[in-house]
This record gives C-alpha cells, structure tokens and sequence, in this order.
C-alpha cells in the first residue's frame, strides 16, 4: 500500500513514507547481496537492515504490534548475522596493504579467507525467503495501522512523541558517555550501538525536525570515528590471536600491531575532543566524567619471558630484543597456569618493548583477550615506580583489575613501594614470574598487599 504524500510536520506520514522506502531499500540490497556477496554489498545490506530498523522502532512507538516486533527481530538476528563478515571483509583490505612488507602475513590472510567462507556458507542458510515474505506482511499490516493512526493523531501530538523518544534515547546517550575513557575502548563502543539508532531516526525524520545538514554531518562524523576504532580492535585483537606458527615472525606483527594501535589512539584522541559535538546534533548533552574509581583494585605484575641477550650485530636497541624460543614456550605454560589459577583481568597494560609486548601477546591468546592488550610507556624499564603509579591513577582508573607486563627492577619495585611505602623491600621477580596485589587505593605509599608471588616454574608445575 502506498502511503498518502506527508504534509509538512507530519511524522506520522513521514514515517510511512520512510517505511516502504526503507523495506525497498532492504529489498534492494539484499538482493545484490544474494547475487555477489562482496564487502560493499555485505555493508549496504547491514546499513539498510539499521535503516529500516530504527523506522520499524518508530513505528512501534505509535502502534505497538507483536507481528511487527517479530519481523525486527528477524532484521536483528540477520545483521548479527553479518556483523562478523562485515569485520572480516574490513580486516581483509587492511592486511591485503601488509603482505607486500611482511609475506609471511599471507597465512593470516588465508585464514581470513576461510573464515569469510565459513561465514558466506552460514549466512547463505540463513531463511532469507521466508524472513522476507514475513517482513513483507508485518510492512503492509504496519502501514494500515499507521494510516488509520493519522486520522486520529494531530501533528502536534505525533510530533511530541517523536521528540520524546529522541530526548529519552539522548539521556542514555550522555550517560554512556560520561563512562567513556581511553583506557577503556569498550566504552566508545557502548557509545557507538547506542549512537546509531538515533543517527539513523534523525536522518528519517529530517524533514520533521527540521535539522540542518551540519547536524547530520556532525552525526556521519561521530560515527565514523566510532567505526574506525571498532575496526582497527577487531584487526589488533585477531592479530594477536592468531597462531603464528614462525615464532620469527612475531617481531614484524608486533611492529605492525604498534602502527595500528598508535592509529586507533589517534583517532580515539579526536573522539575525546570532539564529544561536544553531539550536543549540536540534537540537544545539549552531560558530558562529566563520573568517578568510577573502584573501591578496591587487583593487579597483578608479570614479568617478561626469556628474551634474546643484547648484542650490537642482532639487537643494538634494548627496545629491539624478542623472547627466545625457549621463552615463548615457557611463557605458553606460564600462560596457562595462570588460566588454572582464574587469574582474570580488564586489561593488560605492557611495557612498548618488543619482549613484553611478546609475553603480553602470549597471554592474550591463550586468554582469547587479545582486546585488552595497550601499550603503557610508563612499563618501560628507566621508568621510576612513582611515574608509574601517578599514570595508574589519572588514566586507568576505571579497570578494577588490571595485569602489568614490564621489566626488571622496575616492577619490584612498584610491587615494594605500593607493599611498604618504599623501593627498598624488593622482591624476587624471575622472568615469567606472577604476583598479585590487593590494592585499597593506588598511590605512592604502603597501600597495598601481595597475596602472593610465584615463580615460573611453579606457574608451569601448576598448569
């Protein structure tokens, strides 16, 4: 049924109207998809699955229908459906600009393609038919109601229900992001699923509410910067993951994995600055960040693995030296008596050094966290304990439990001075070895306890 031209200031029928050109749209889509399943066509086809949901929740907000429900349900379920391919068809064109400088990449890129085949082979089983017909049903029974709804609803009252749903979507929007922080990157991503159905009812309703281009431009902008830190932890996170079977490999990944990381910090930096404009999208928003500092903390400090010995042919940099063989081995073992123990953590924070951010690697796969891996400059080695504890406190303030990966005599003496208020009660550390502190509040002076502290071969013994 074709819904009545919509007079100015009618949501009602704008509504209706964008309701059969969203199904369209889907339709459309969907069927390119089905013809040649590419990484344009999986994207358009999630991009107007987001579409046609955010008019389909409108409309529910005028006529609630169980039949309607089910049919979003249906869209919900096909666009987690593709989600992941989305993600892999992301990683492919980023990798695809490695394999010339590291052709060893090319066994990750393989295993990228056997996943998106997996995933093509799943998505095609999906019921697209008779998902189909059933949407088609829940379209036309919607657009009969919506019909008889404007009869009896002035635009005013239309209009005010639209904003309100708008205003109360906006409110949990600035509670989220009052959460966000840089030492956690799932809060962006909090933002971001809950950004994206009032971009897309914004851009339905234009017309309505009267929003300027720069409005919307503000919104593609957000979003886009969103996506783009998404996409580069997806790529870090299965990076990490992957079995790399030439432990010679690793060296030429982590420097990769380094380049991607300092382009995700970037871009969630210009993120950070440009939270205000959300406030010029559609009304002012709270952005004050809550205190979220846990009463209490975990952290456990992991010395690196065996690593090469400095040498001015092989590793002229400290920076430079890798685990050895046998280093990676043990650090595997390591890994998984942690796991025996439920030793579990927010996030891994490692010294920028080739051989802990290596251990820290090792960690993150036998965890499959390898999301949670950051980089910390404070980890280095000639860092001083307090400067350490000083960029704990103001950056990650958030994580209530934390793994530090760093370097001798650094974090003995970090675990000495938050033990007994000074550096000089240092423990033994062996490389590979674990402790656990039990923190009130971290600081520069005795306020925490040490649980306790195990070497690596009792690590090993007890995996």
């Amino acid at each position: 049924m074709v819904p009545r031209k919509p007079a100015p200031g009618d949501a009602l029928g704008f509504i209706s109207q964008g309701l059969d050109k969203s199904w369209n749209n889907y339709l459309a889509c969907l069927d390119r998809f089905q013809q040649s399943p590419s990484g344009k066509t999986v994207h358009d086809l999630r991009v107007s699955i987001r579409r046609f949901t955010s008019v389909v929740d409108l409309v529910d907000r005028f006529n609630p229908d169980n039949i309607v429900r089910r049919a979003r349900l249906m869209l919900k379920e096909q666009l987690s459906e593709l989600s992941t391919l989305r993600d892999i068809h992301v990683e492919l064109v980023r990798v695809r600009q490695f394999l010339k400088q590291l052709p060893e990449m090319k066994t990750f890129y393989e295993e990228l393609q056997s996943k998106e085949g997996r995933c093509l082979k799943a998505a095609k089983k999906m019921p697209w038919k008779a998902n189909r017909k059933f949407i088609e049903n829940a379209v036309n029974r919607a657009q009969i109601k919506l019909n008889a709804r404007r009869s009896t609803t002035t635009t005013e009252s239309a209009r005010k229900i639209v904003e309100t749903g708008l205003d109360v979507a906006f409110d949990g929007l600035s509670k989220r992001l009052q959460n966000v922080t840089l030492a956690d990157y799932t809060s962006i991503h909090k933002v971001r699923l809950a950004f994206k159905p009032v971009r897309y009812t914004l851009e339905a309703l234009q017309p309505v509410l009267s929003l300027d281009s720069k409005r919307l431009r503000n919104a593609t902008i957000l979003s886009k910067m969103m996506g783009q830190i998404q996409d580069l932890e997806v790529l870090m996170k299965d990076m990490i993951e992957f079995g790399w079977k030439k432990e010679s490999v690793l060296s030429a990944v982590i420097e990769i994995w380094l380049d991607i990381e300092r382009q995700k910090v970037e871009t969630a930096q210009r993120f950070m600055k440009a939270i205000p404009k959300f406030s010029e999208i559609w009304k002012p928003i709270i952005f004050e960040q809550v205190d979220v500092t846990p009463s209490s903390k975990t952290l456990y400090v992991l010395r690196h693995g065996i690593a090469e010995q400095r040498s001015e042919i092989n590793y002229p940099l400290d920076s430079d030296r890798p685990l050895t063989s046998k280093g990676l081995k043990r650090m595997r073992r390591v890994a998984d008596g942690m796991r025996h123990l439920k030793v579990s953590f927010d996030a891994i924070l490692s010294s920028p050094y080739k051989r802990a951010l290596e251990t820290a690697f090792v960690v993150g796969r036998q965890y499959g966290a390898g999301e949670t891996i950051q980089t910390c400059g404070a980890l280095r080695p000639e860092v001083l304990p307090e400067e350490l504890i000083r960029v704990l406190q103001e950056q990650y303030t958030s994580s209530r439990t934390m793994l530090l990966v760093g370097h001798e005599p650094q974090l003995s003496a970090l675990i000495s001075t938050l033990t007994s208020g000074s550096a000089g009660a240092r423990p033994l550390l062996k490389k590979g070895g674990l402790c656990k502190l039990e923190v009130d509040k971290i600081q520069a002076c005795k306020c925490a306890t040490m649980l306790w502290l195990l070497t690596p071969r009792q690590l090993v013994n007890i995996a």
